[in-house]
């Protein structure tokens, strides 16, 4: 949207300063005040041009920036799921030594409580 503005913005400097060439060129002014009006001309078409040319440099390094934020999501997106995938395979190593924890009590439990009858 804002290049159509500047776009059209540069299109209606041109009609005013070419309408101002026809009216003072039509009302007997003379070739100084000619000279001036296109020199204004040229100095704001200069400036459209400089200010174009700023914002494409500033459009360009936000896409940048945009860029490496959308990079960095990316790689602390990766390092999160890798860090949950190894708590994730820790847990189950958790897990499995409860689980033989709680069958070599039980096993010796029992064979504590056999052992006994056995003595009894």
């Amino acid at each position: 949207d804002a290049v159509l503005r500047h776009g059209s913005g540069l299109s209606t400097i041109r009609s005013c300063v070419d309408g101002e060439l026809e009216h003072e060129s039509g009302s007997g002014k003379g070739v100084k005040e000619i000279a001036e009006v296109e020199q204004q001309r040229q100095l704001l078409e200069e400036q459209v041009e400089a200010h174009r040319r700023a914002r494409d440099e500033f459009v360009e390094e936000v896409q940048q920036q945009s860029q490496l934020l959308e990079d960095q999501v990316e790689a602390h997106r990766r390092a999160r799921d890798a860090f949950a995938e190894e708590e994730q395979k820790q847990r189950q190593v958790l897990e499995d030594q409860v689980e033989a924890n709680s069958r070599a009590r039980n096993t010796f439990i029992e064979e504590e409580h056999g052992a006994a009858h056995m003595r009894a």
